[in-house]
């Protein structure tokens, strides 16, 4: 029994103790207290297959990307848009959903934003199709595409369904727009 005991403290004192206590500032803690919490950024799990947009982290990459509209940008401009997340969602049967979140100067800022976006919307041809919900009804051969403008908080949502000529996108866009609305729902 003392070998085994000598053969213990030799082998602490050679290699030294690995297991920091729970005091150590360098313990990473665990289990529900230990998660860190996420960006506020929330984008539903849409389905399909979902393109890697990871690189976007804030709305200049937003801009890079070349979806928006000079006087669209110049929206997000105005209302100071800062860290941002975009998700590009193909092979959903309902078409192609993208979703652009980014956070914006403030409440008000975004609340704005939303409605100066809608209102530009409808100023290029899109209808009002339920609550916020602007339908793009142009040639009846171009593409059919659903879009939504609207604040959570200080966080401005954009999210877009476009889908394959003659189908009807307005009736796939909702269930879409649930999912999204249940990680950031409206409320501006």
């Amino acid at each position: 029994m003392l070998i085994v005991v000598v053969l213990a403290a030799t082998a602490w004192l050679v290699w030294g103790n690995r297991f920091p206590s729970a005091s150590s500032g360098d313990v990473v803690p665990v289990g529900e207290t230990g998660r860190r919490p996420g960006s506020g950024l929330a984008i539903a799990d849409l389905g399909g297959v979902e393109d890697d947009y990871g690189f976007v982290r804030d709305f200049s990459d937003v801009q890079k990307l070349g979806f928006l509209e000079s006087d669209e940008i110049a929206v997000f401009r105005d209302a100071q848009a800062g860290p941002a997340r975009v998700s590009v969602n193909d092979d959903i049967p309902a078409g192609r959903a993208i979703v652009l979140v980014t956070q914006v100067k403030d409440r008000g800022a975004a609340k704005t934003a939303a409605q100066v976006l809608n209102e530009l919307q409808i100023s290029r041809g899109f209808v009002p199709n339920g609550p916020l919900v602007l339908e793009w009804l142009g040639d009846p051969n171009s593409r059919p595409l659903v879009r939504i403008h609207y604040q959570h908080n200080d966080l401005l949502v954009r999210m877009e369904l476009v889908g394959r000529a003659g189908q009807d996108v307005a009736n796939g866009f909702g269930p879409l727009l649930n999912r999204q609305l249940e990680v950031l729902p409206a409320n501006g």
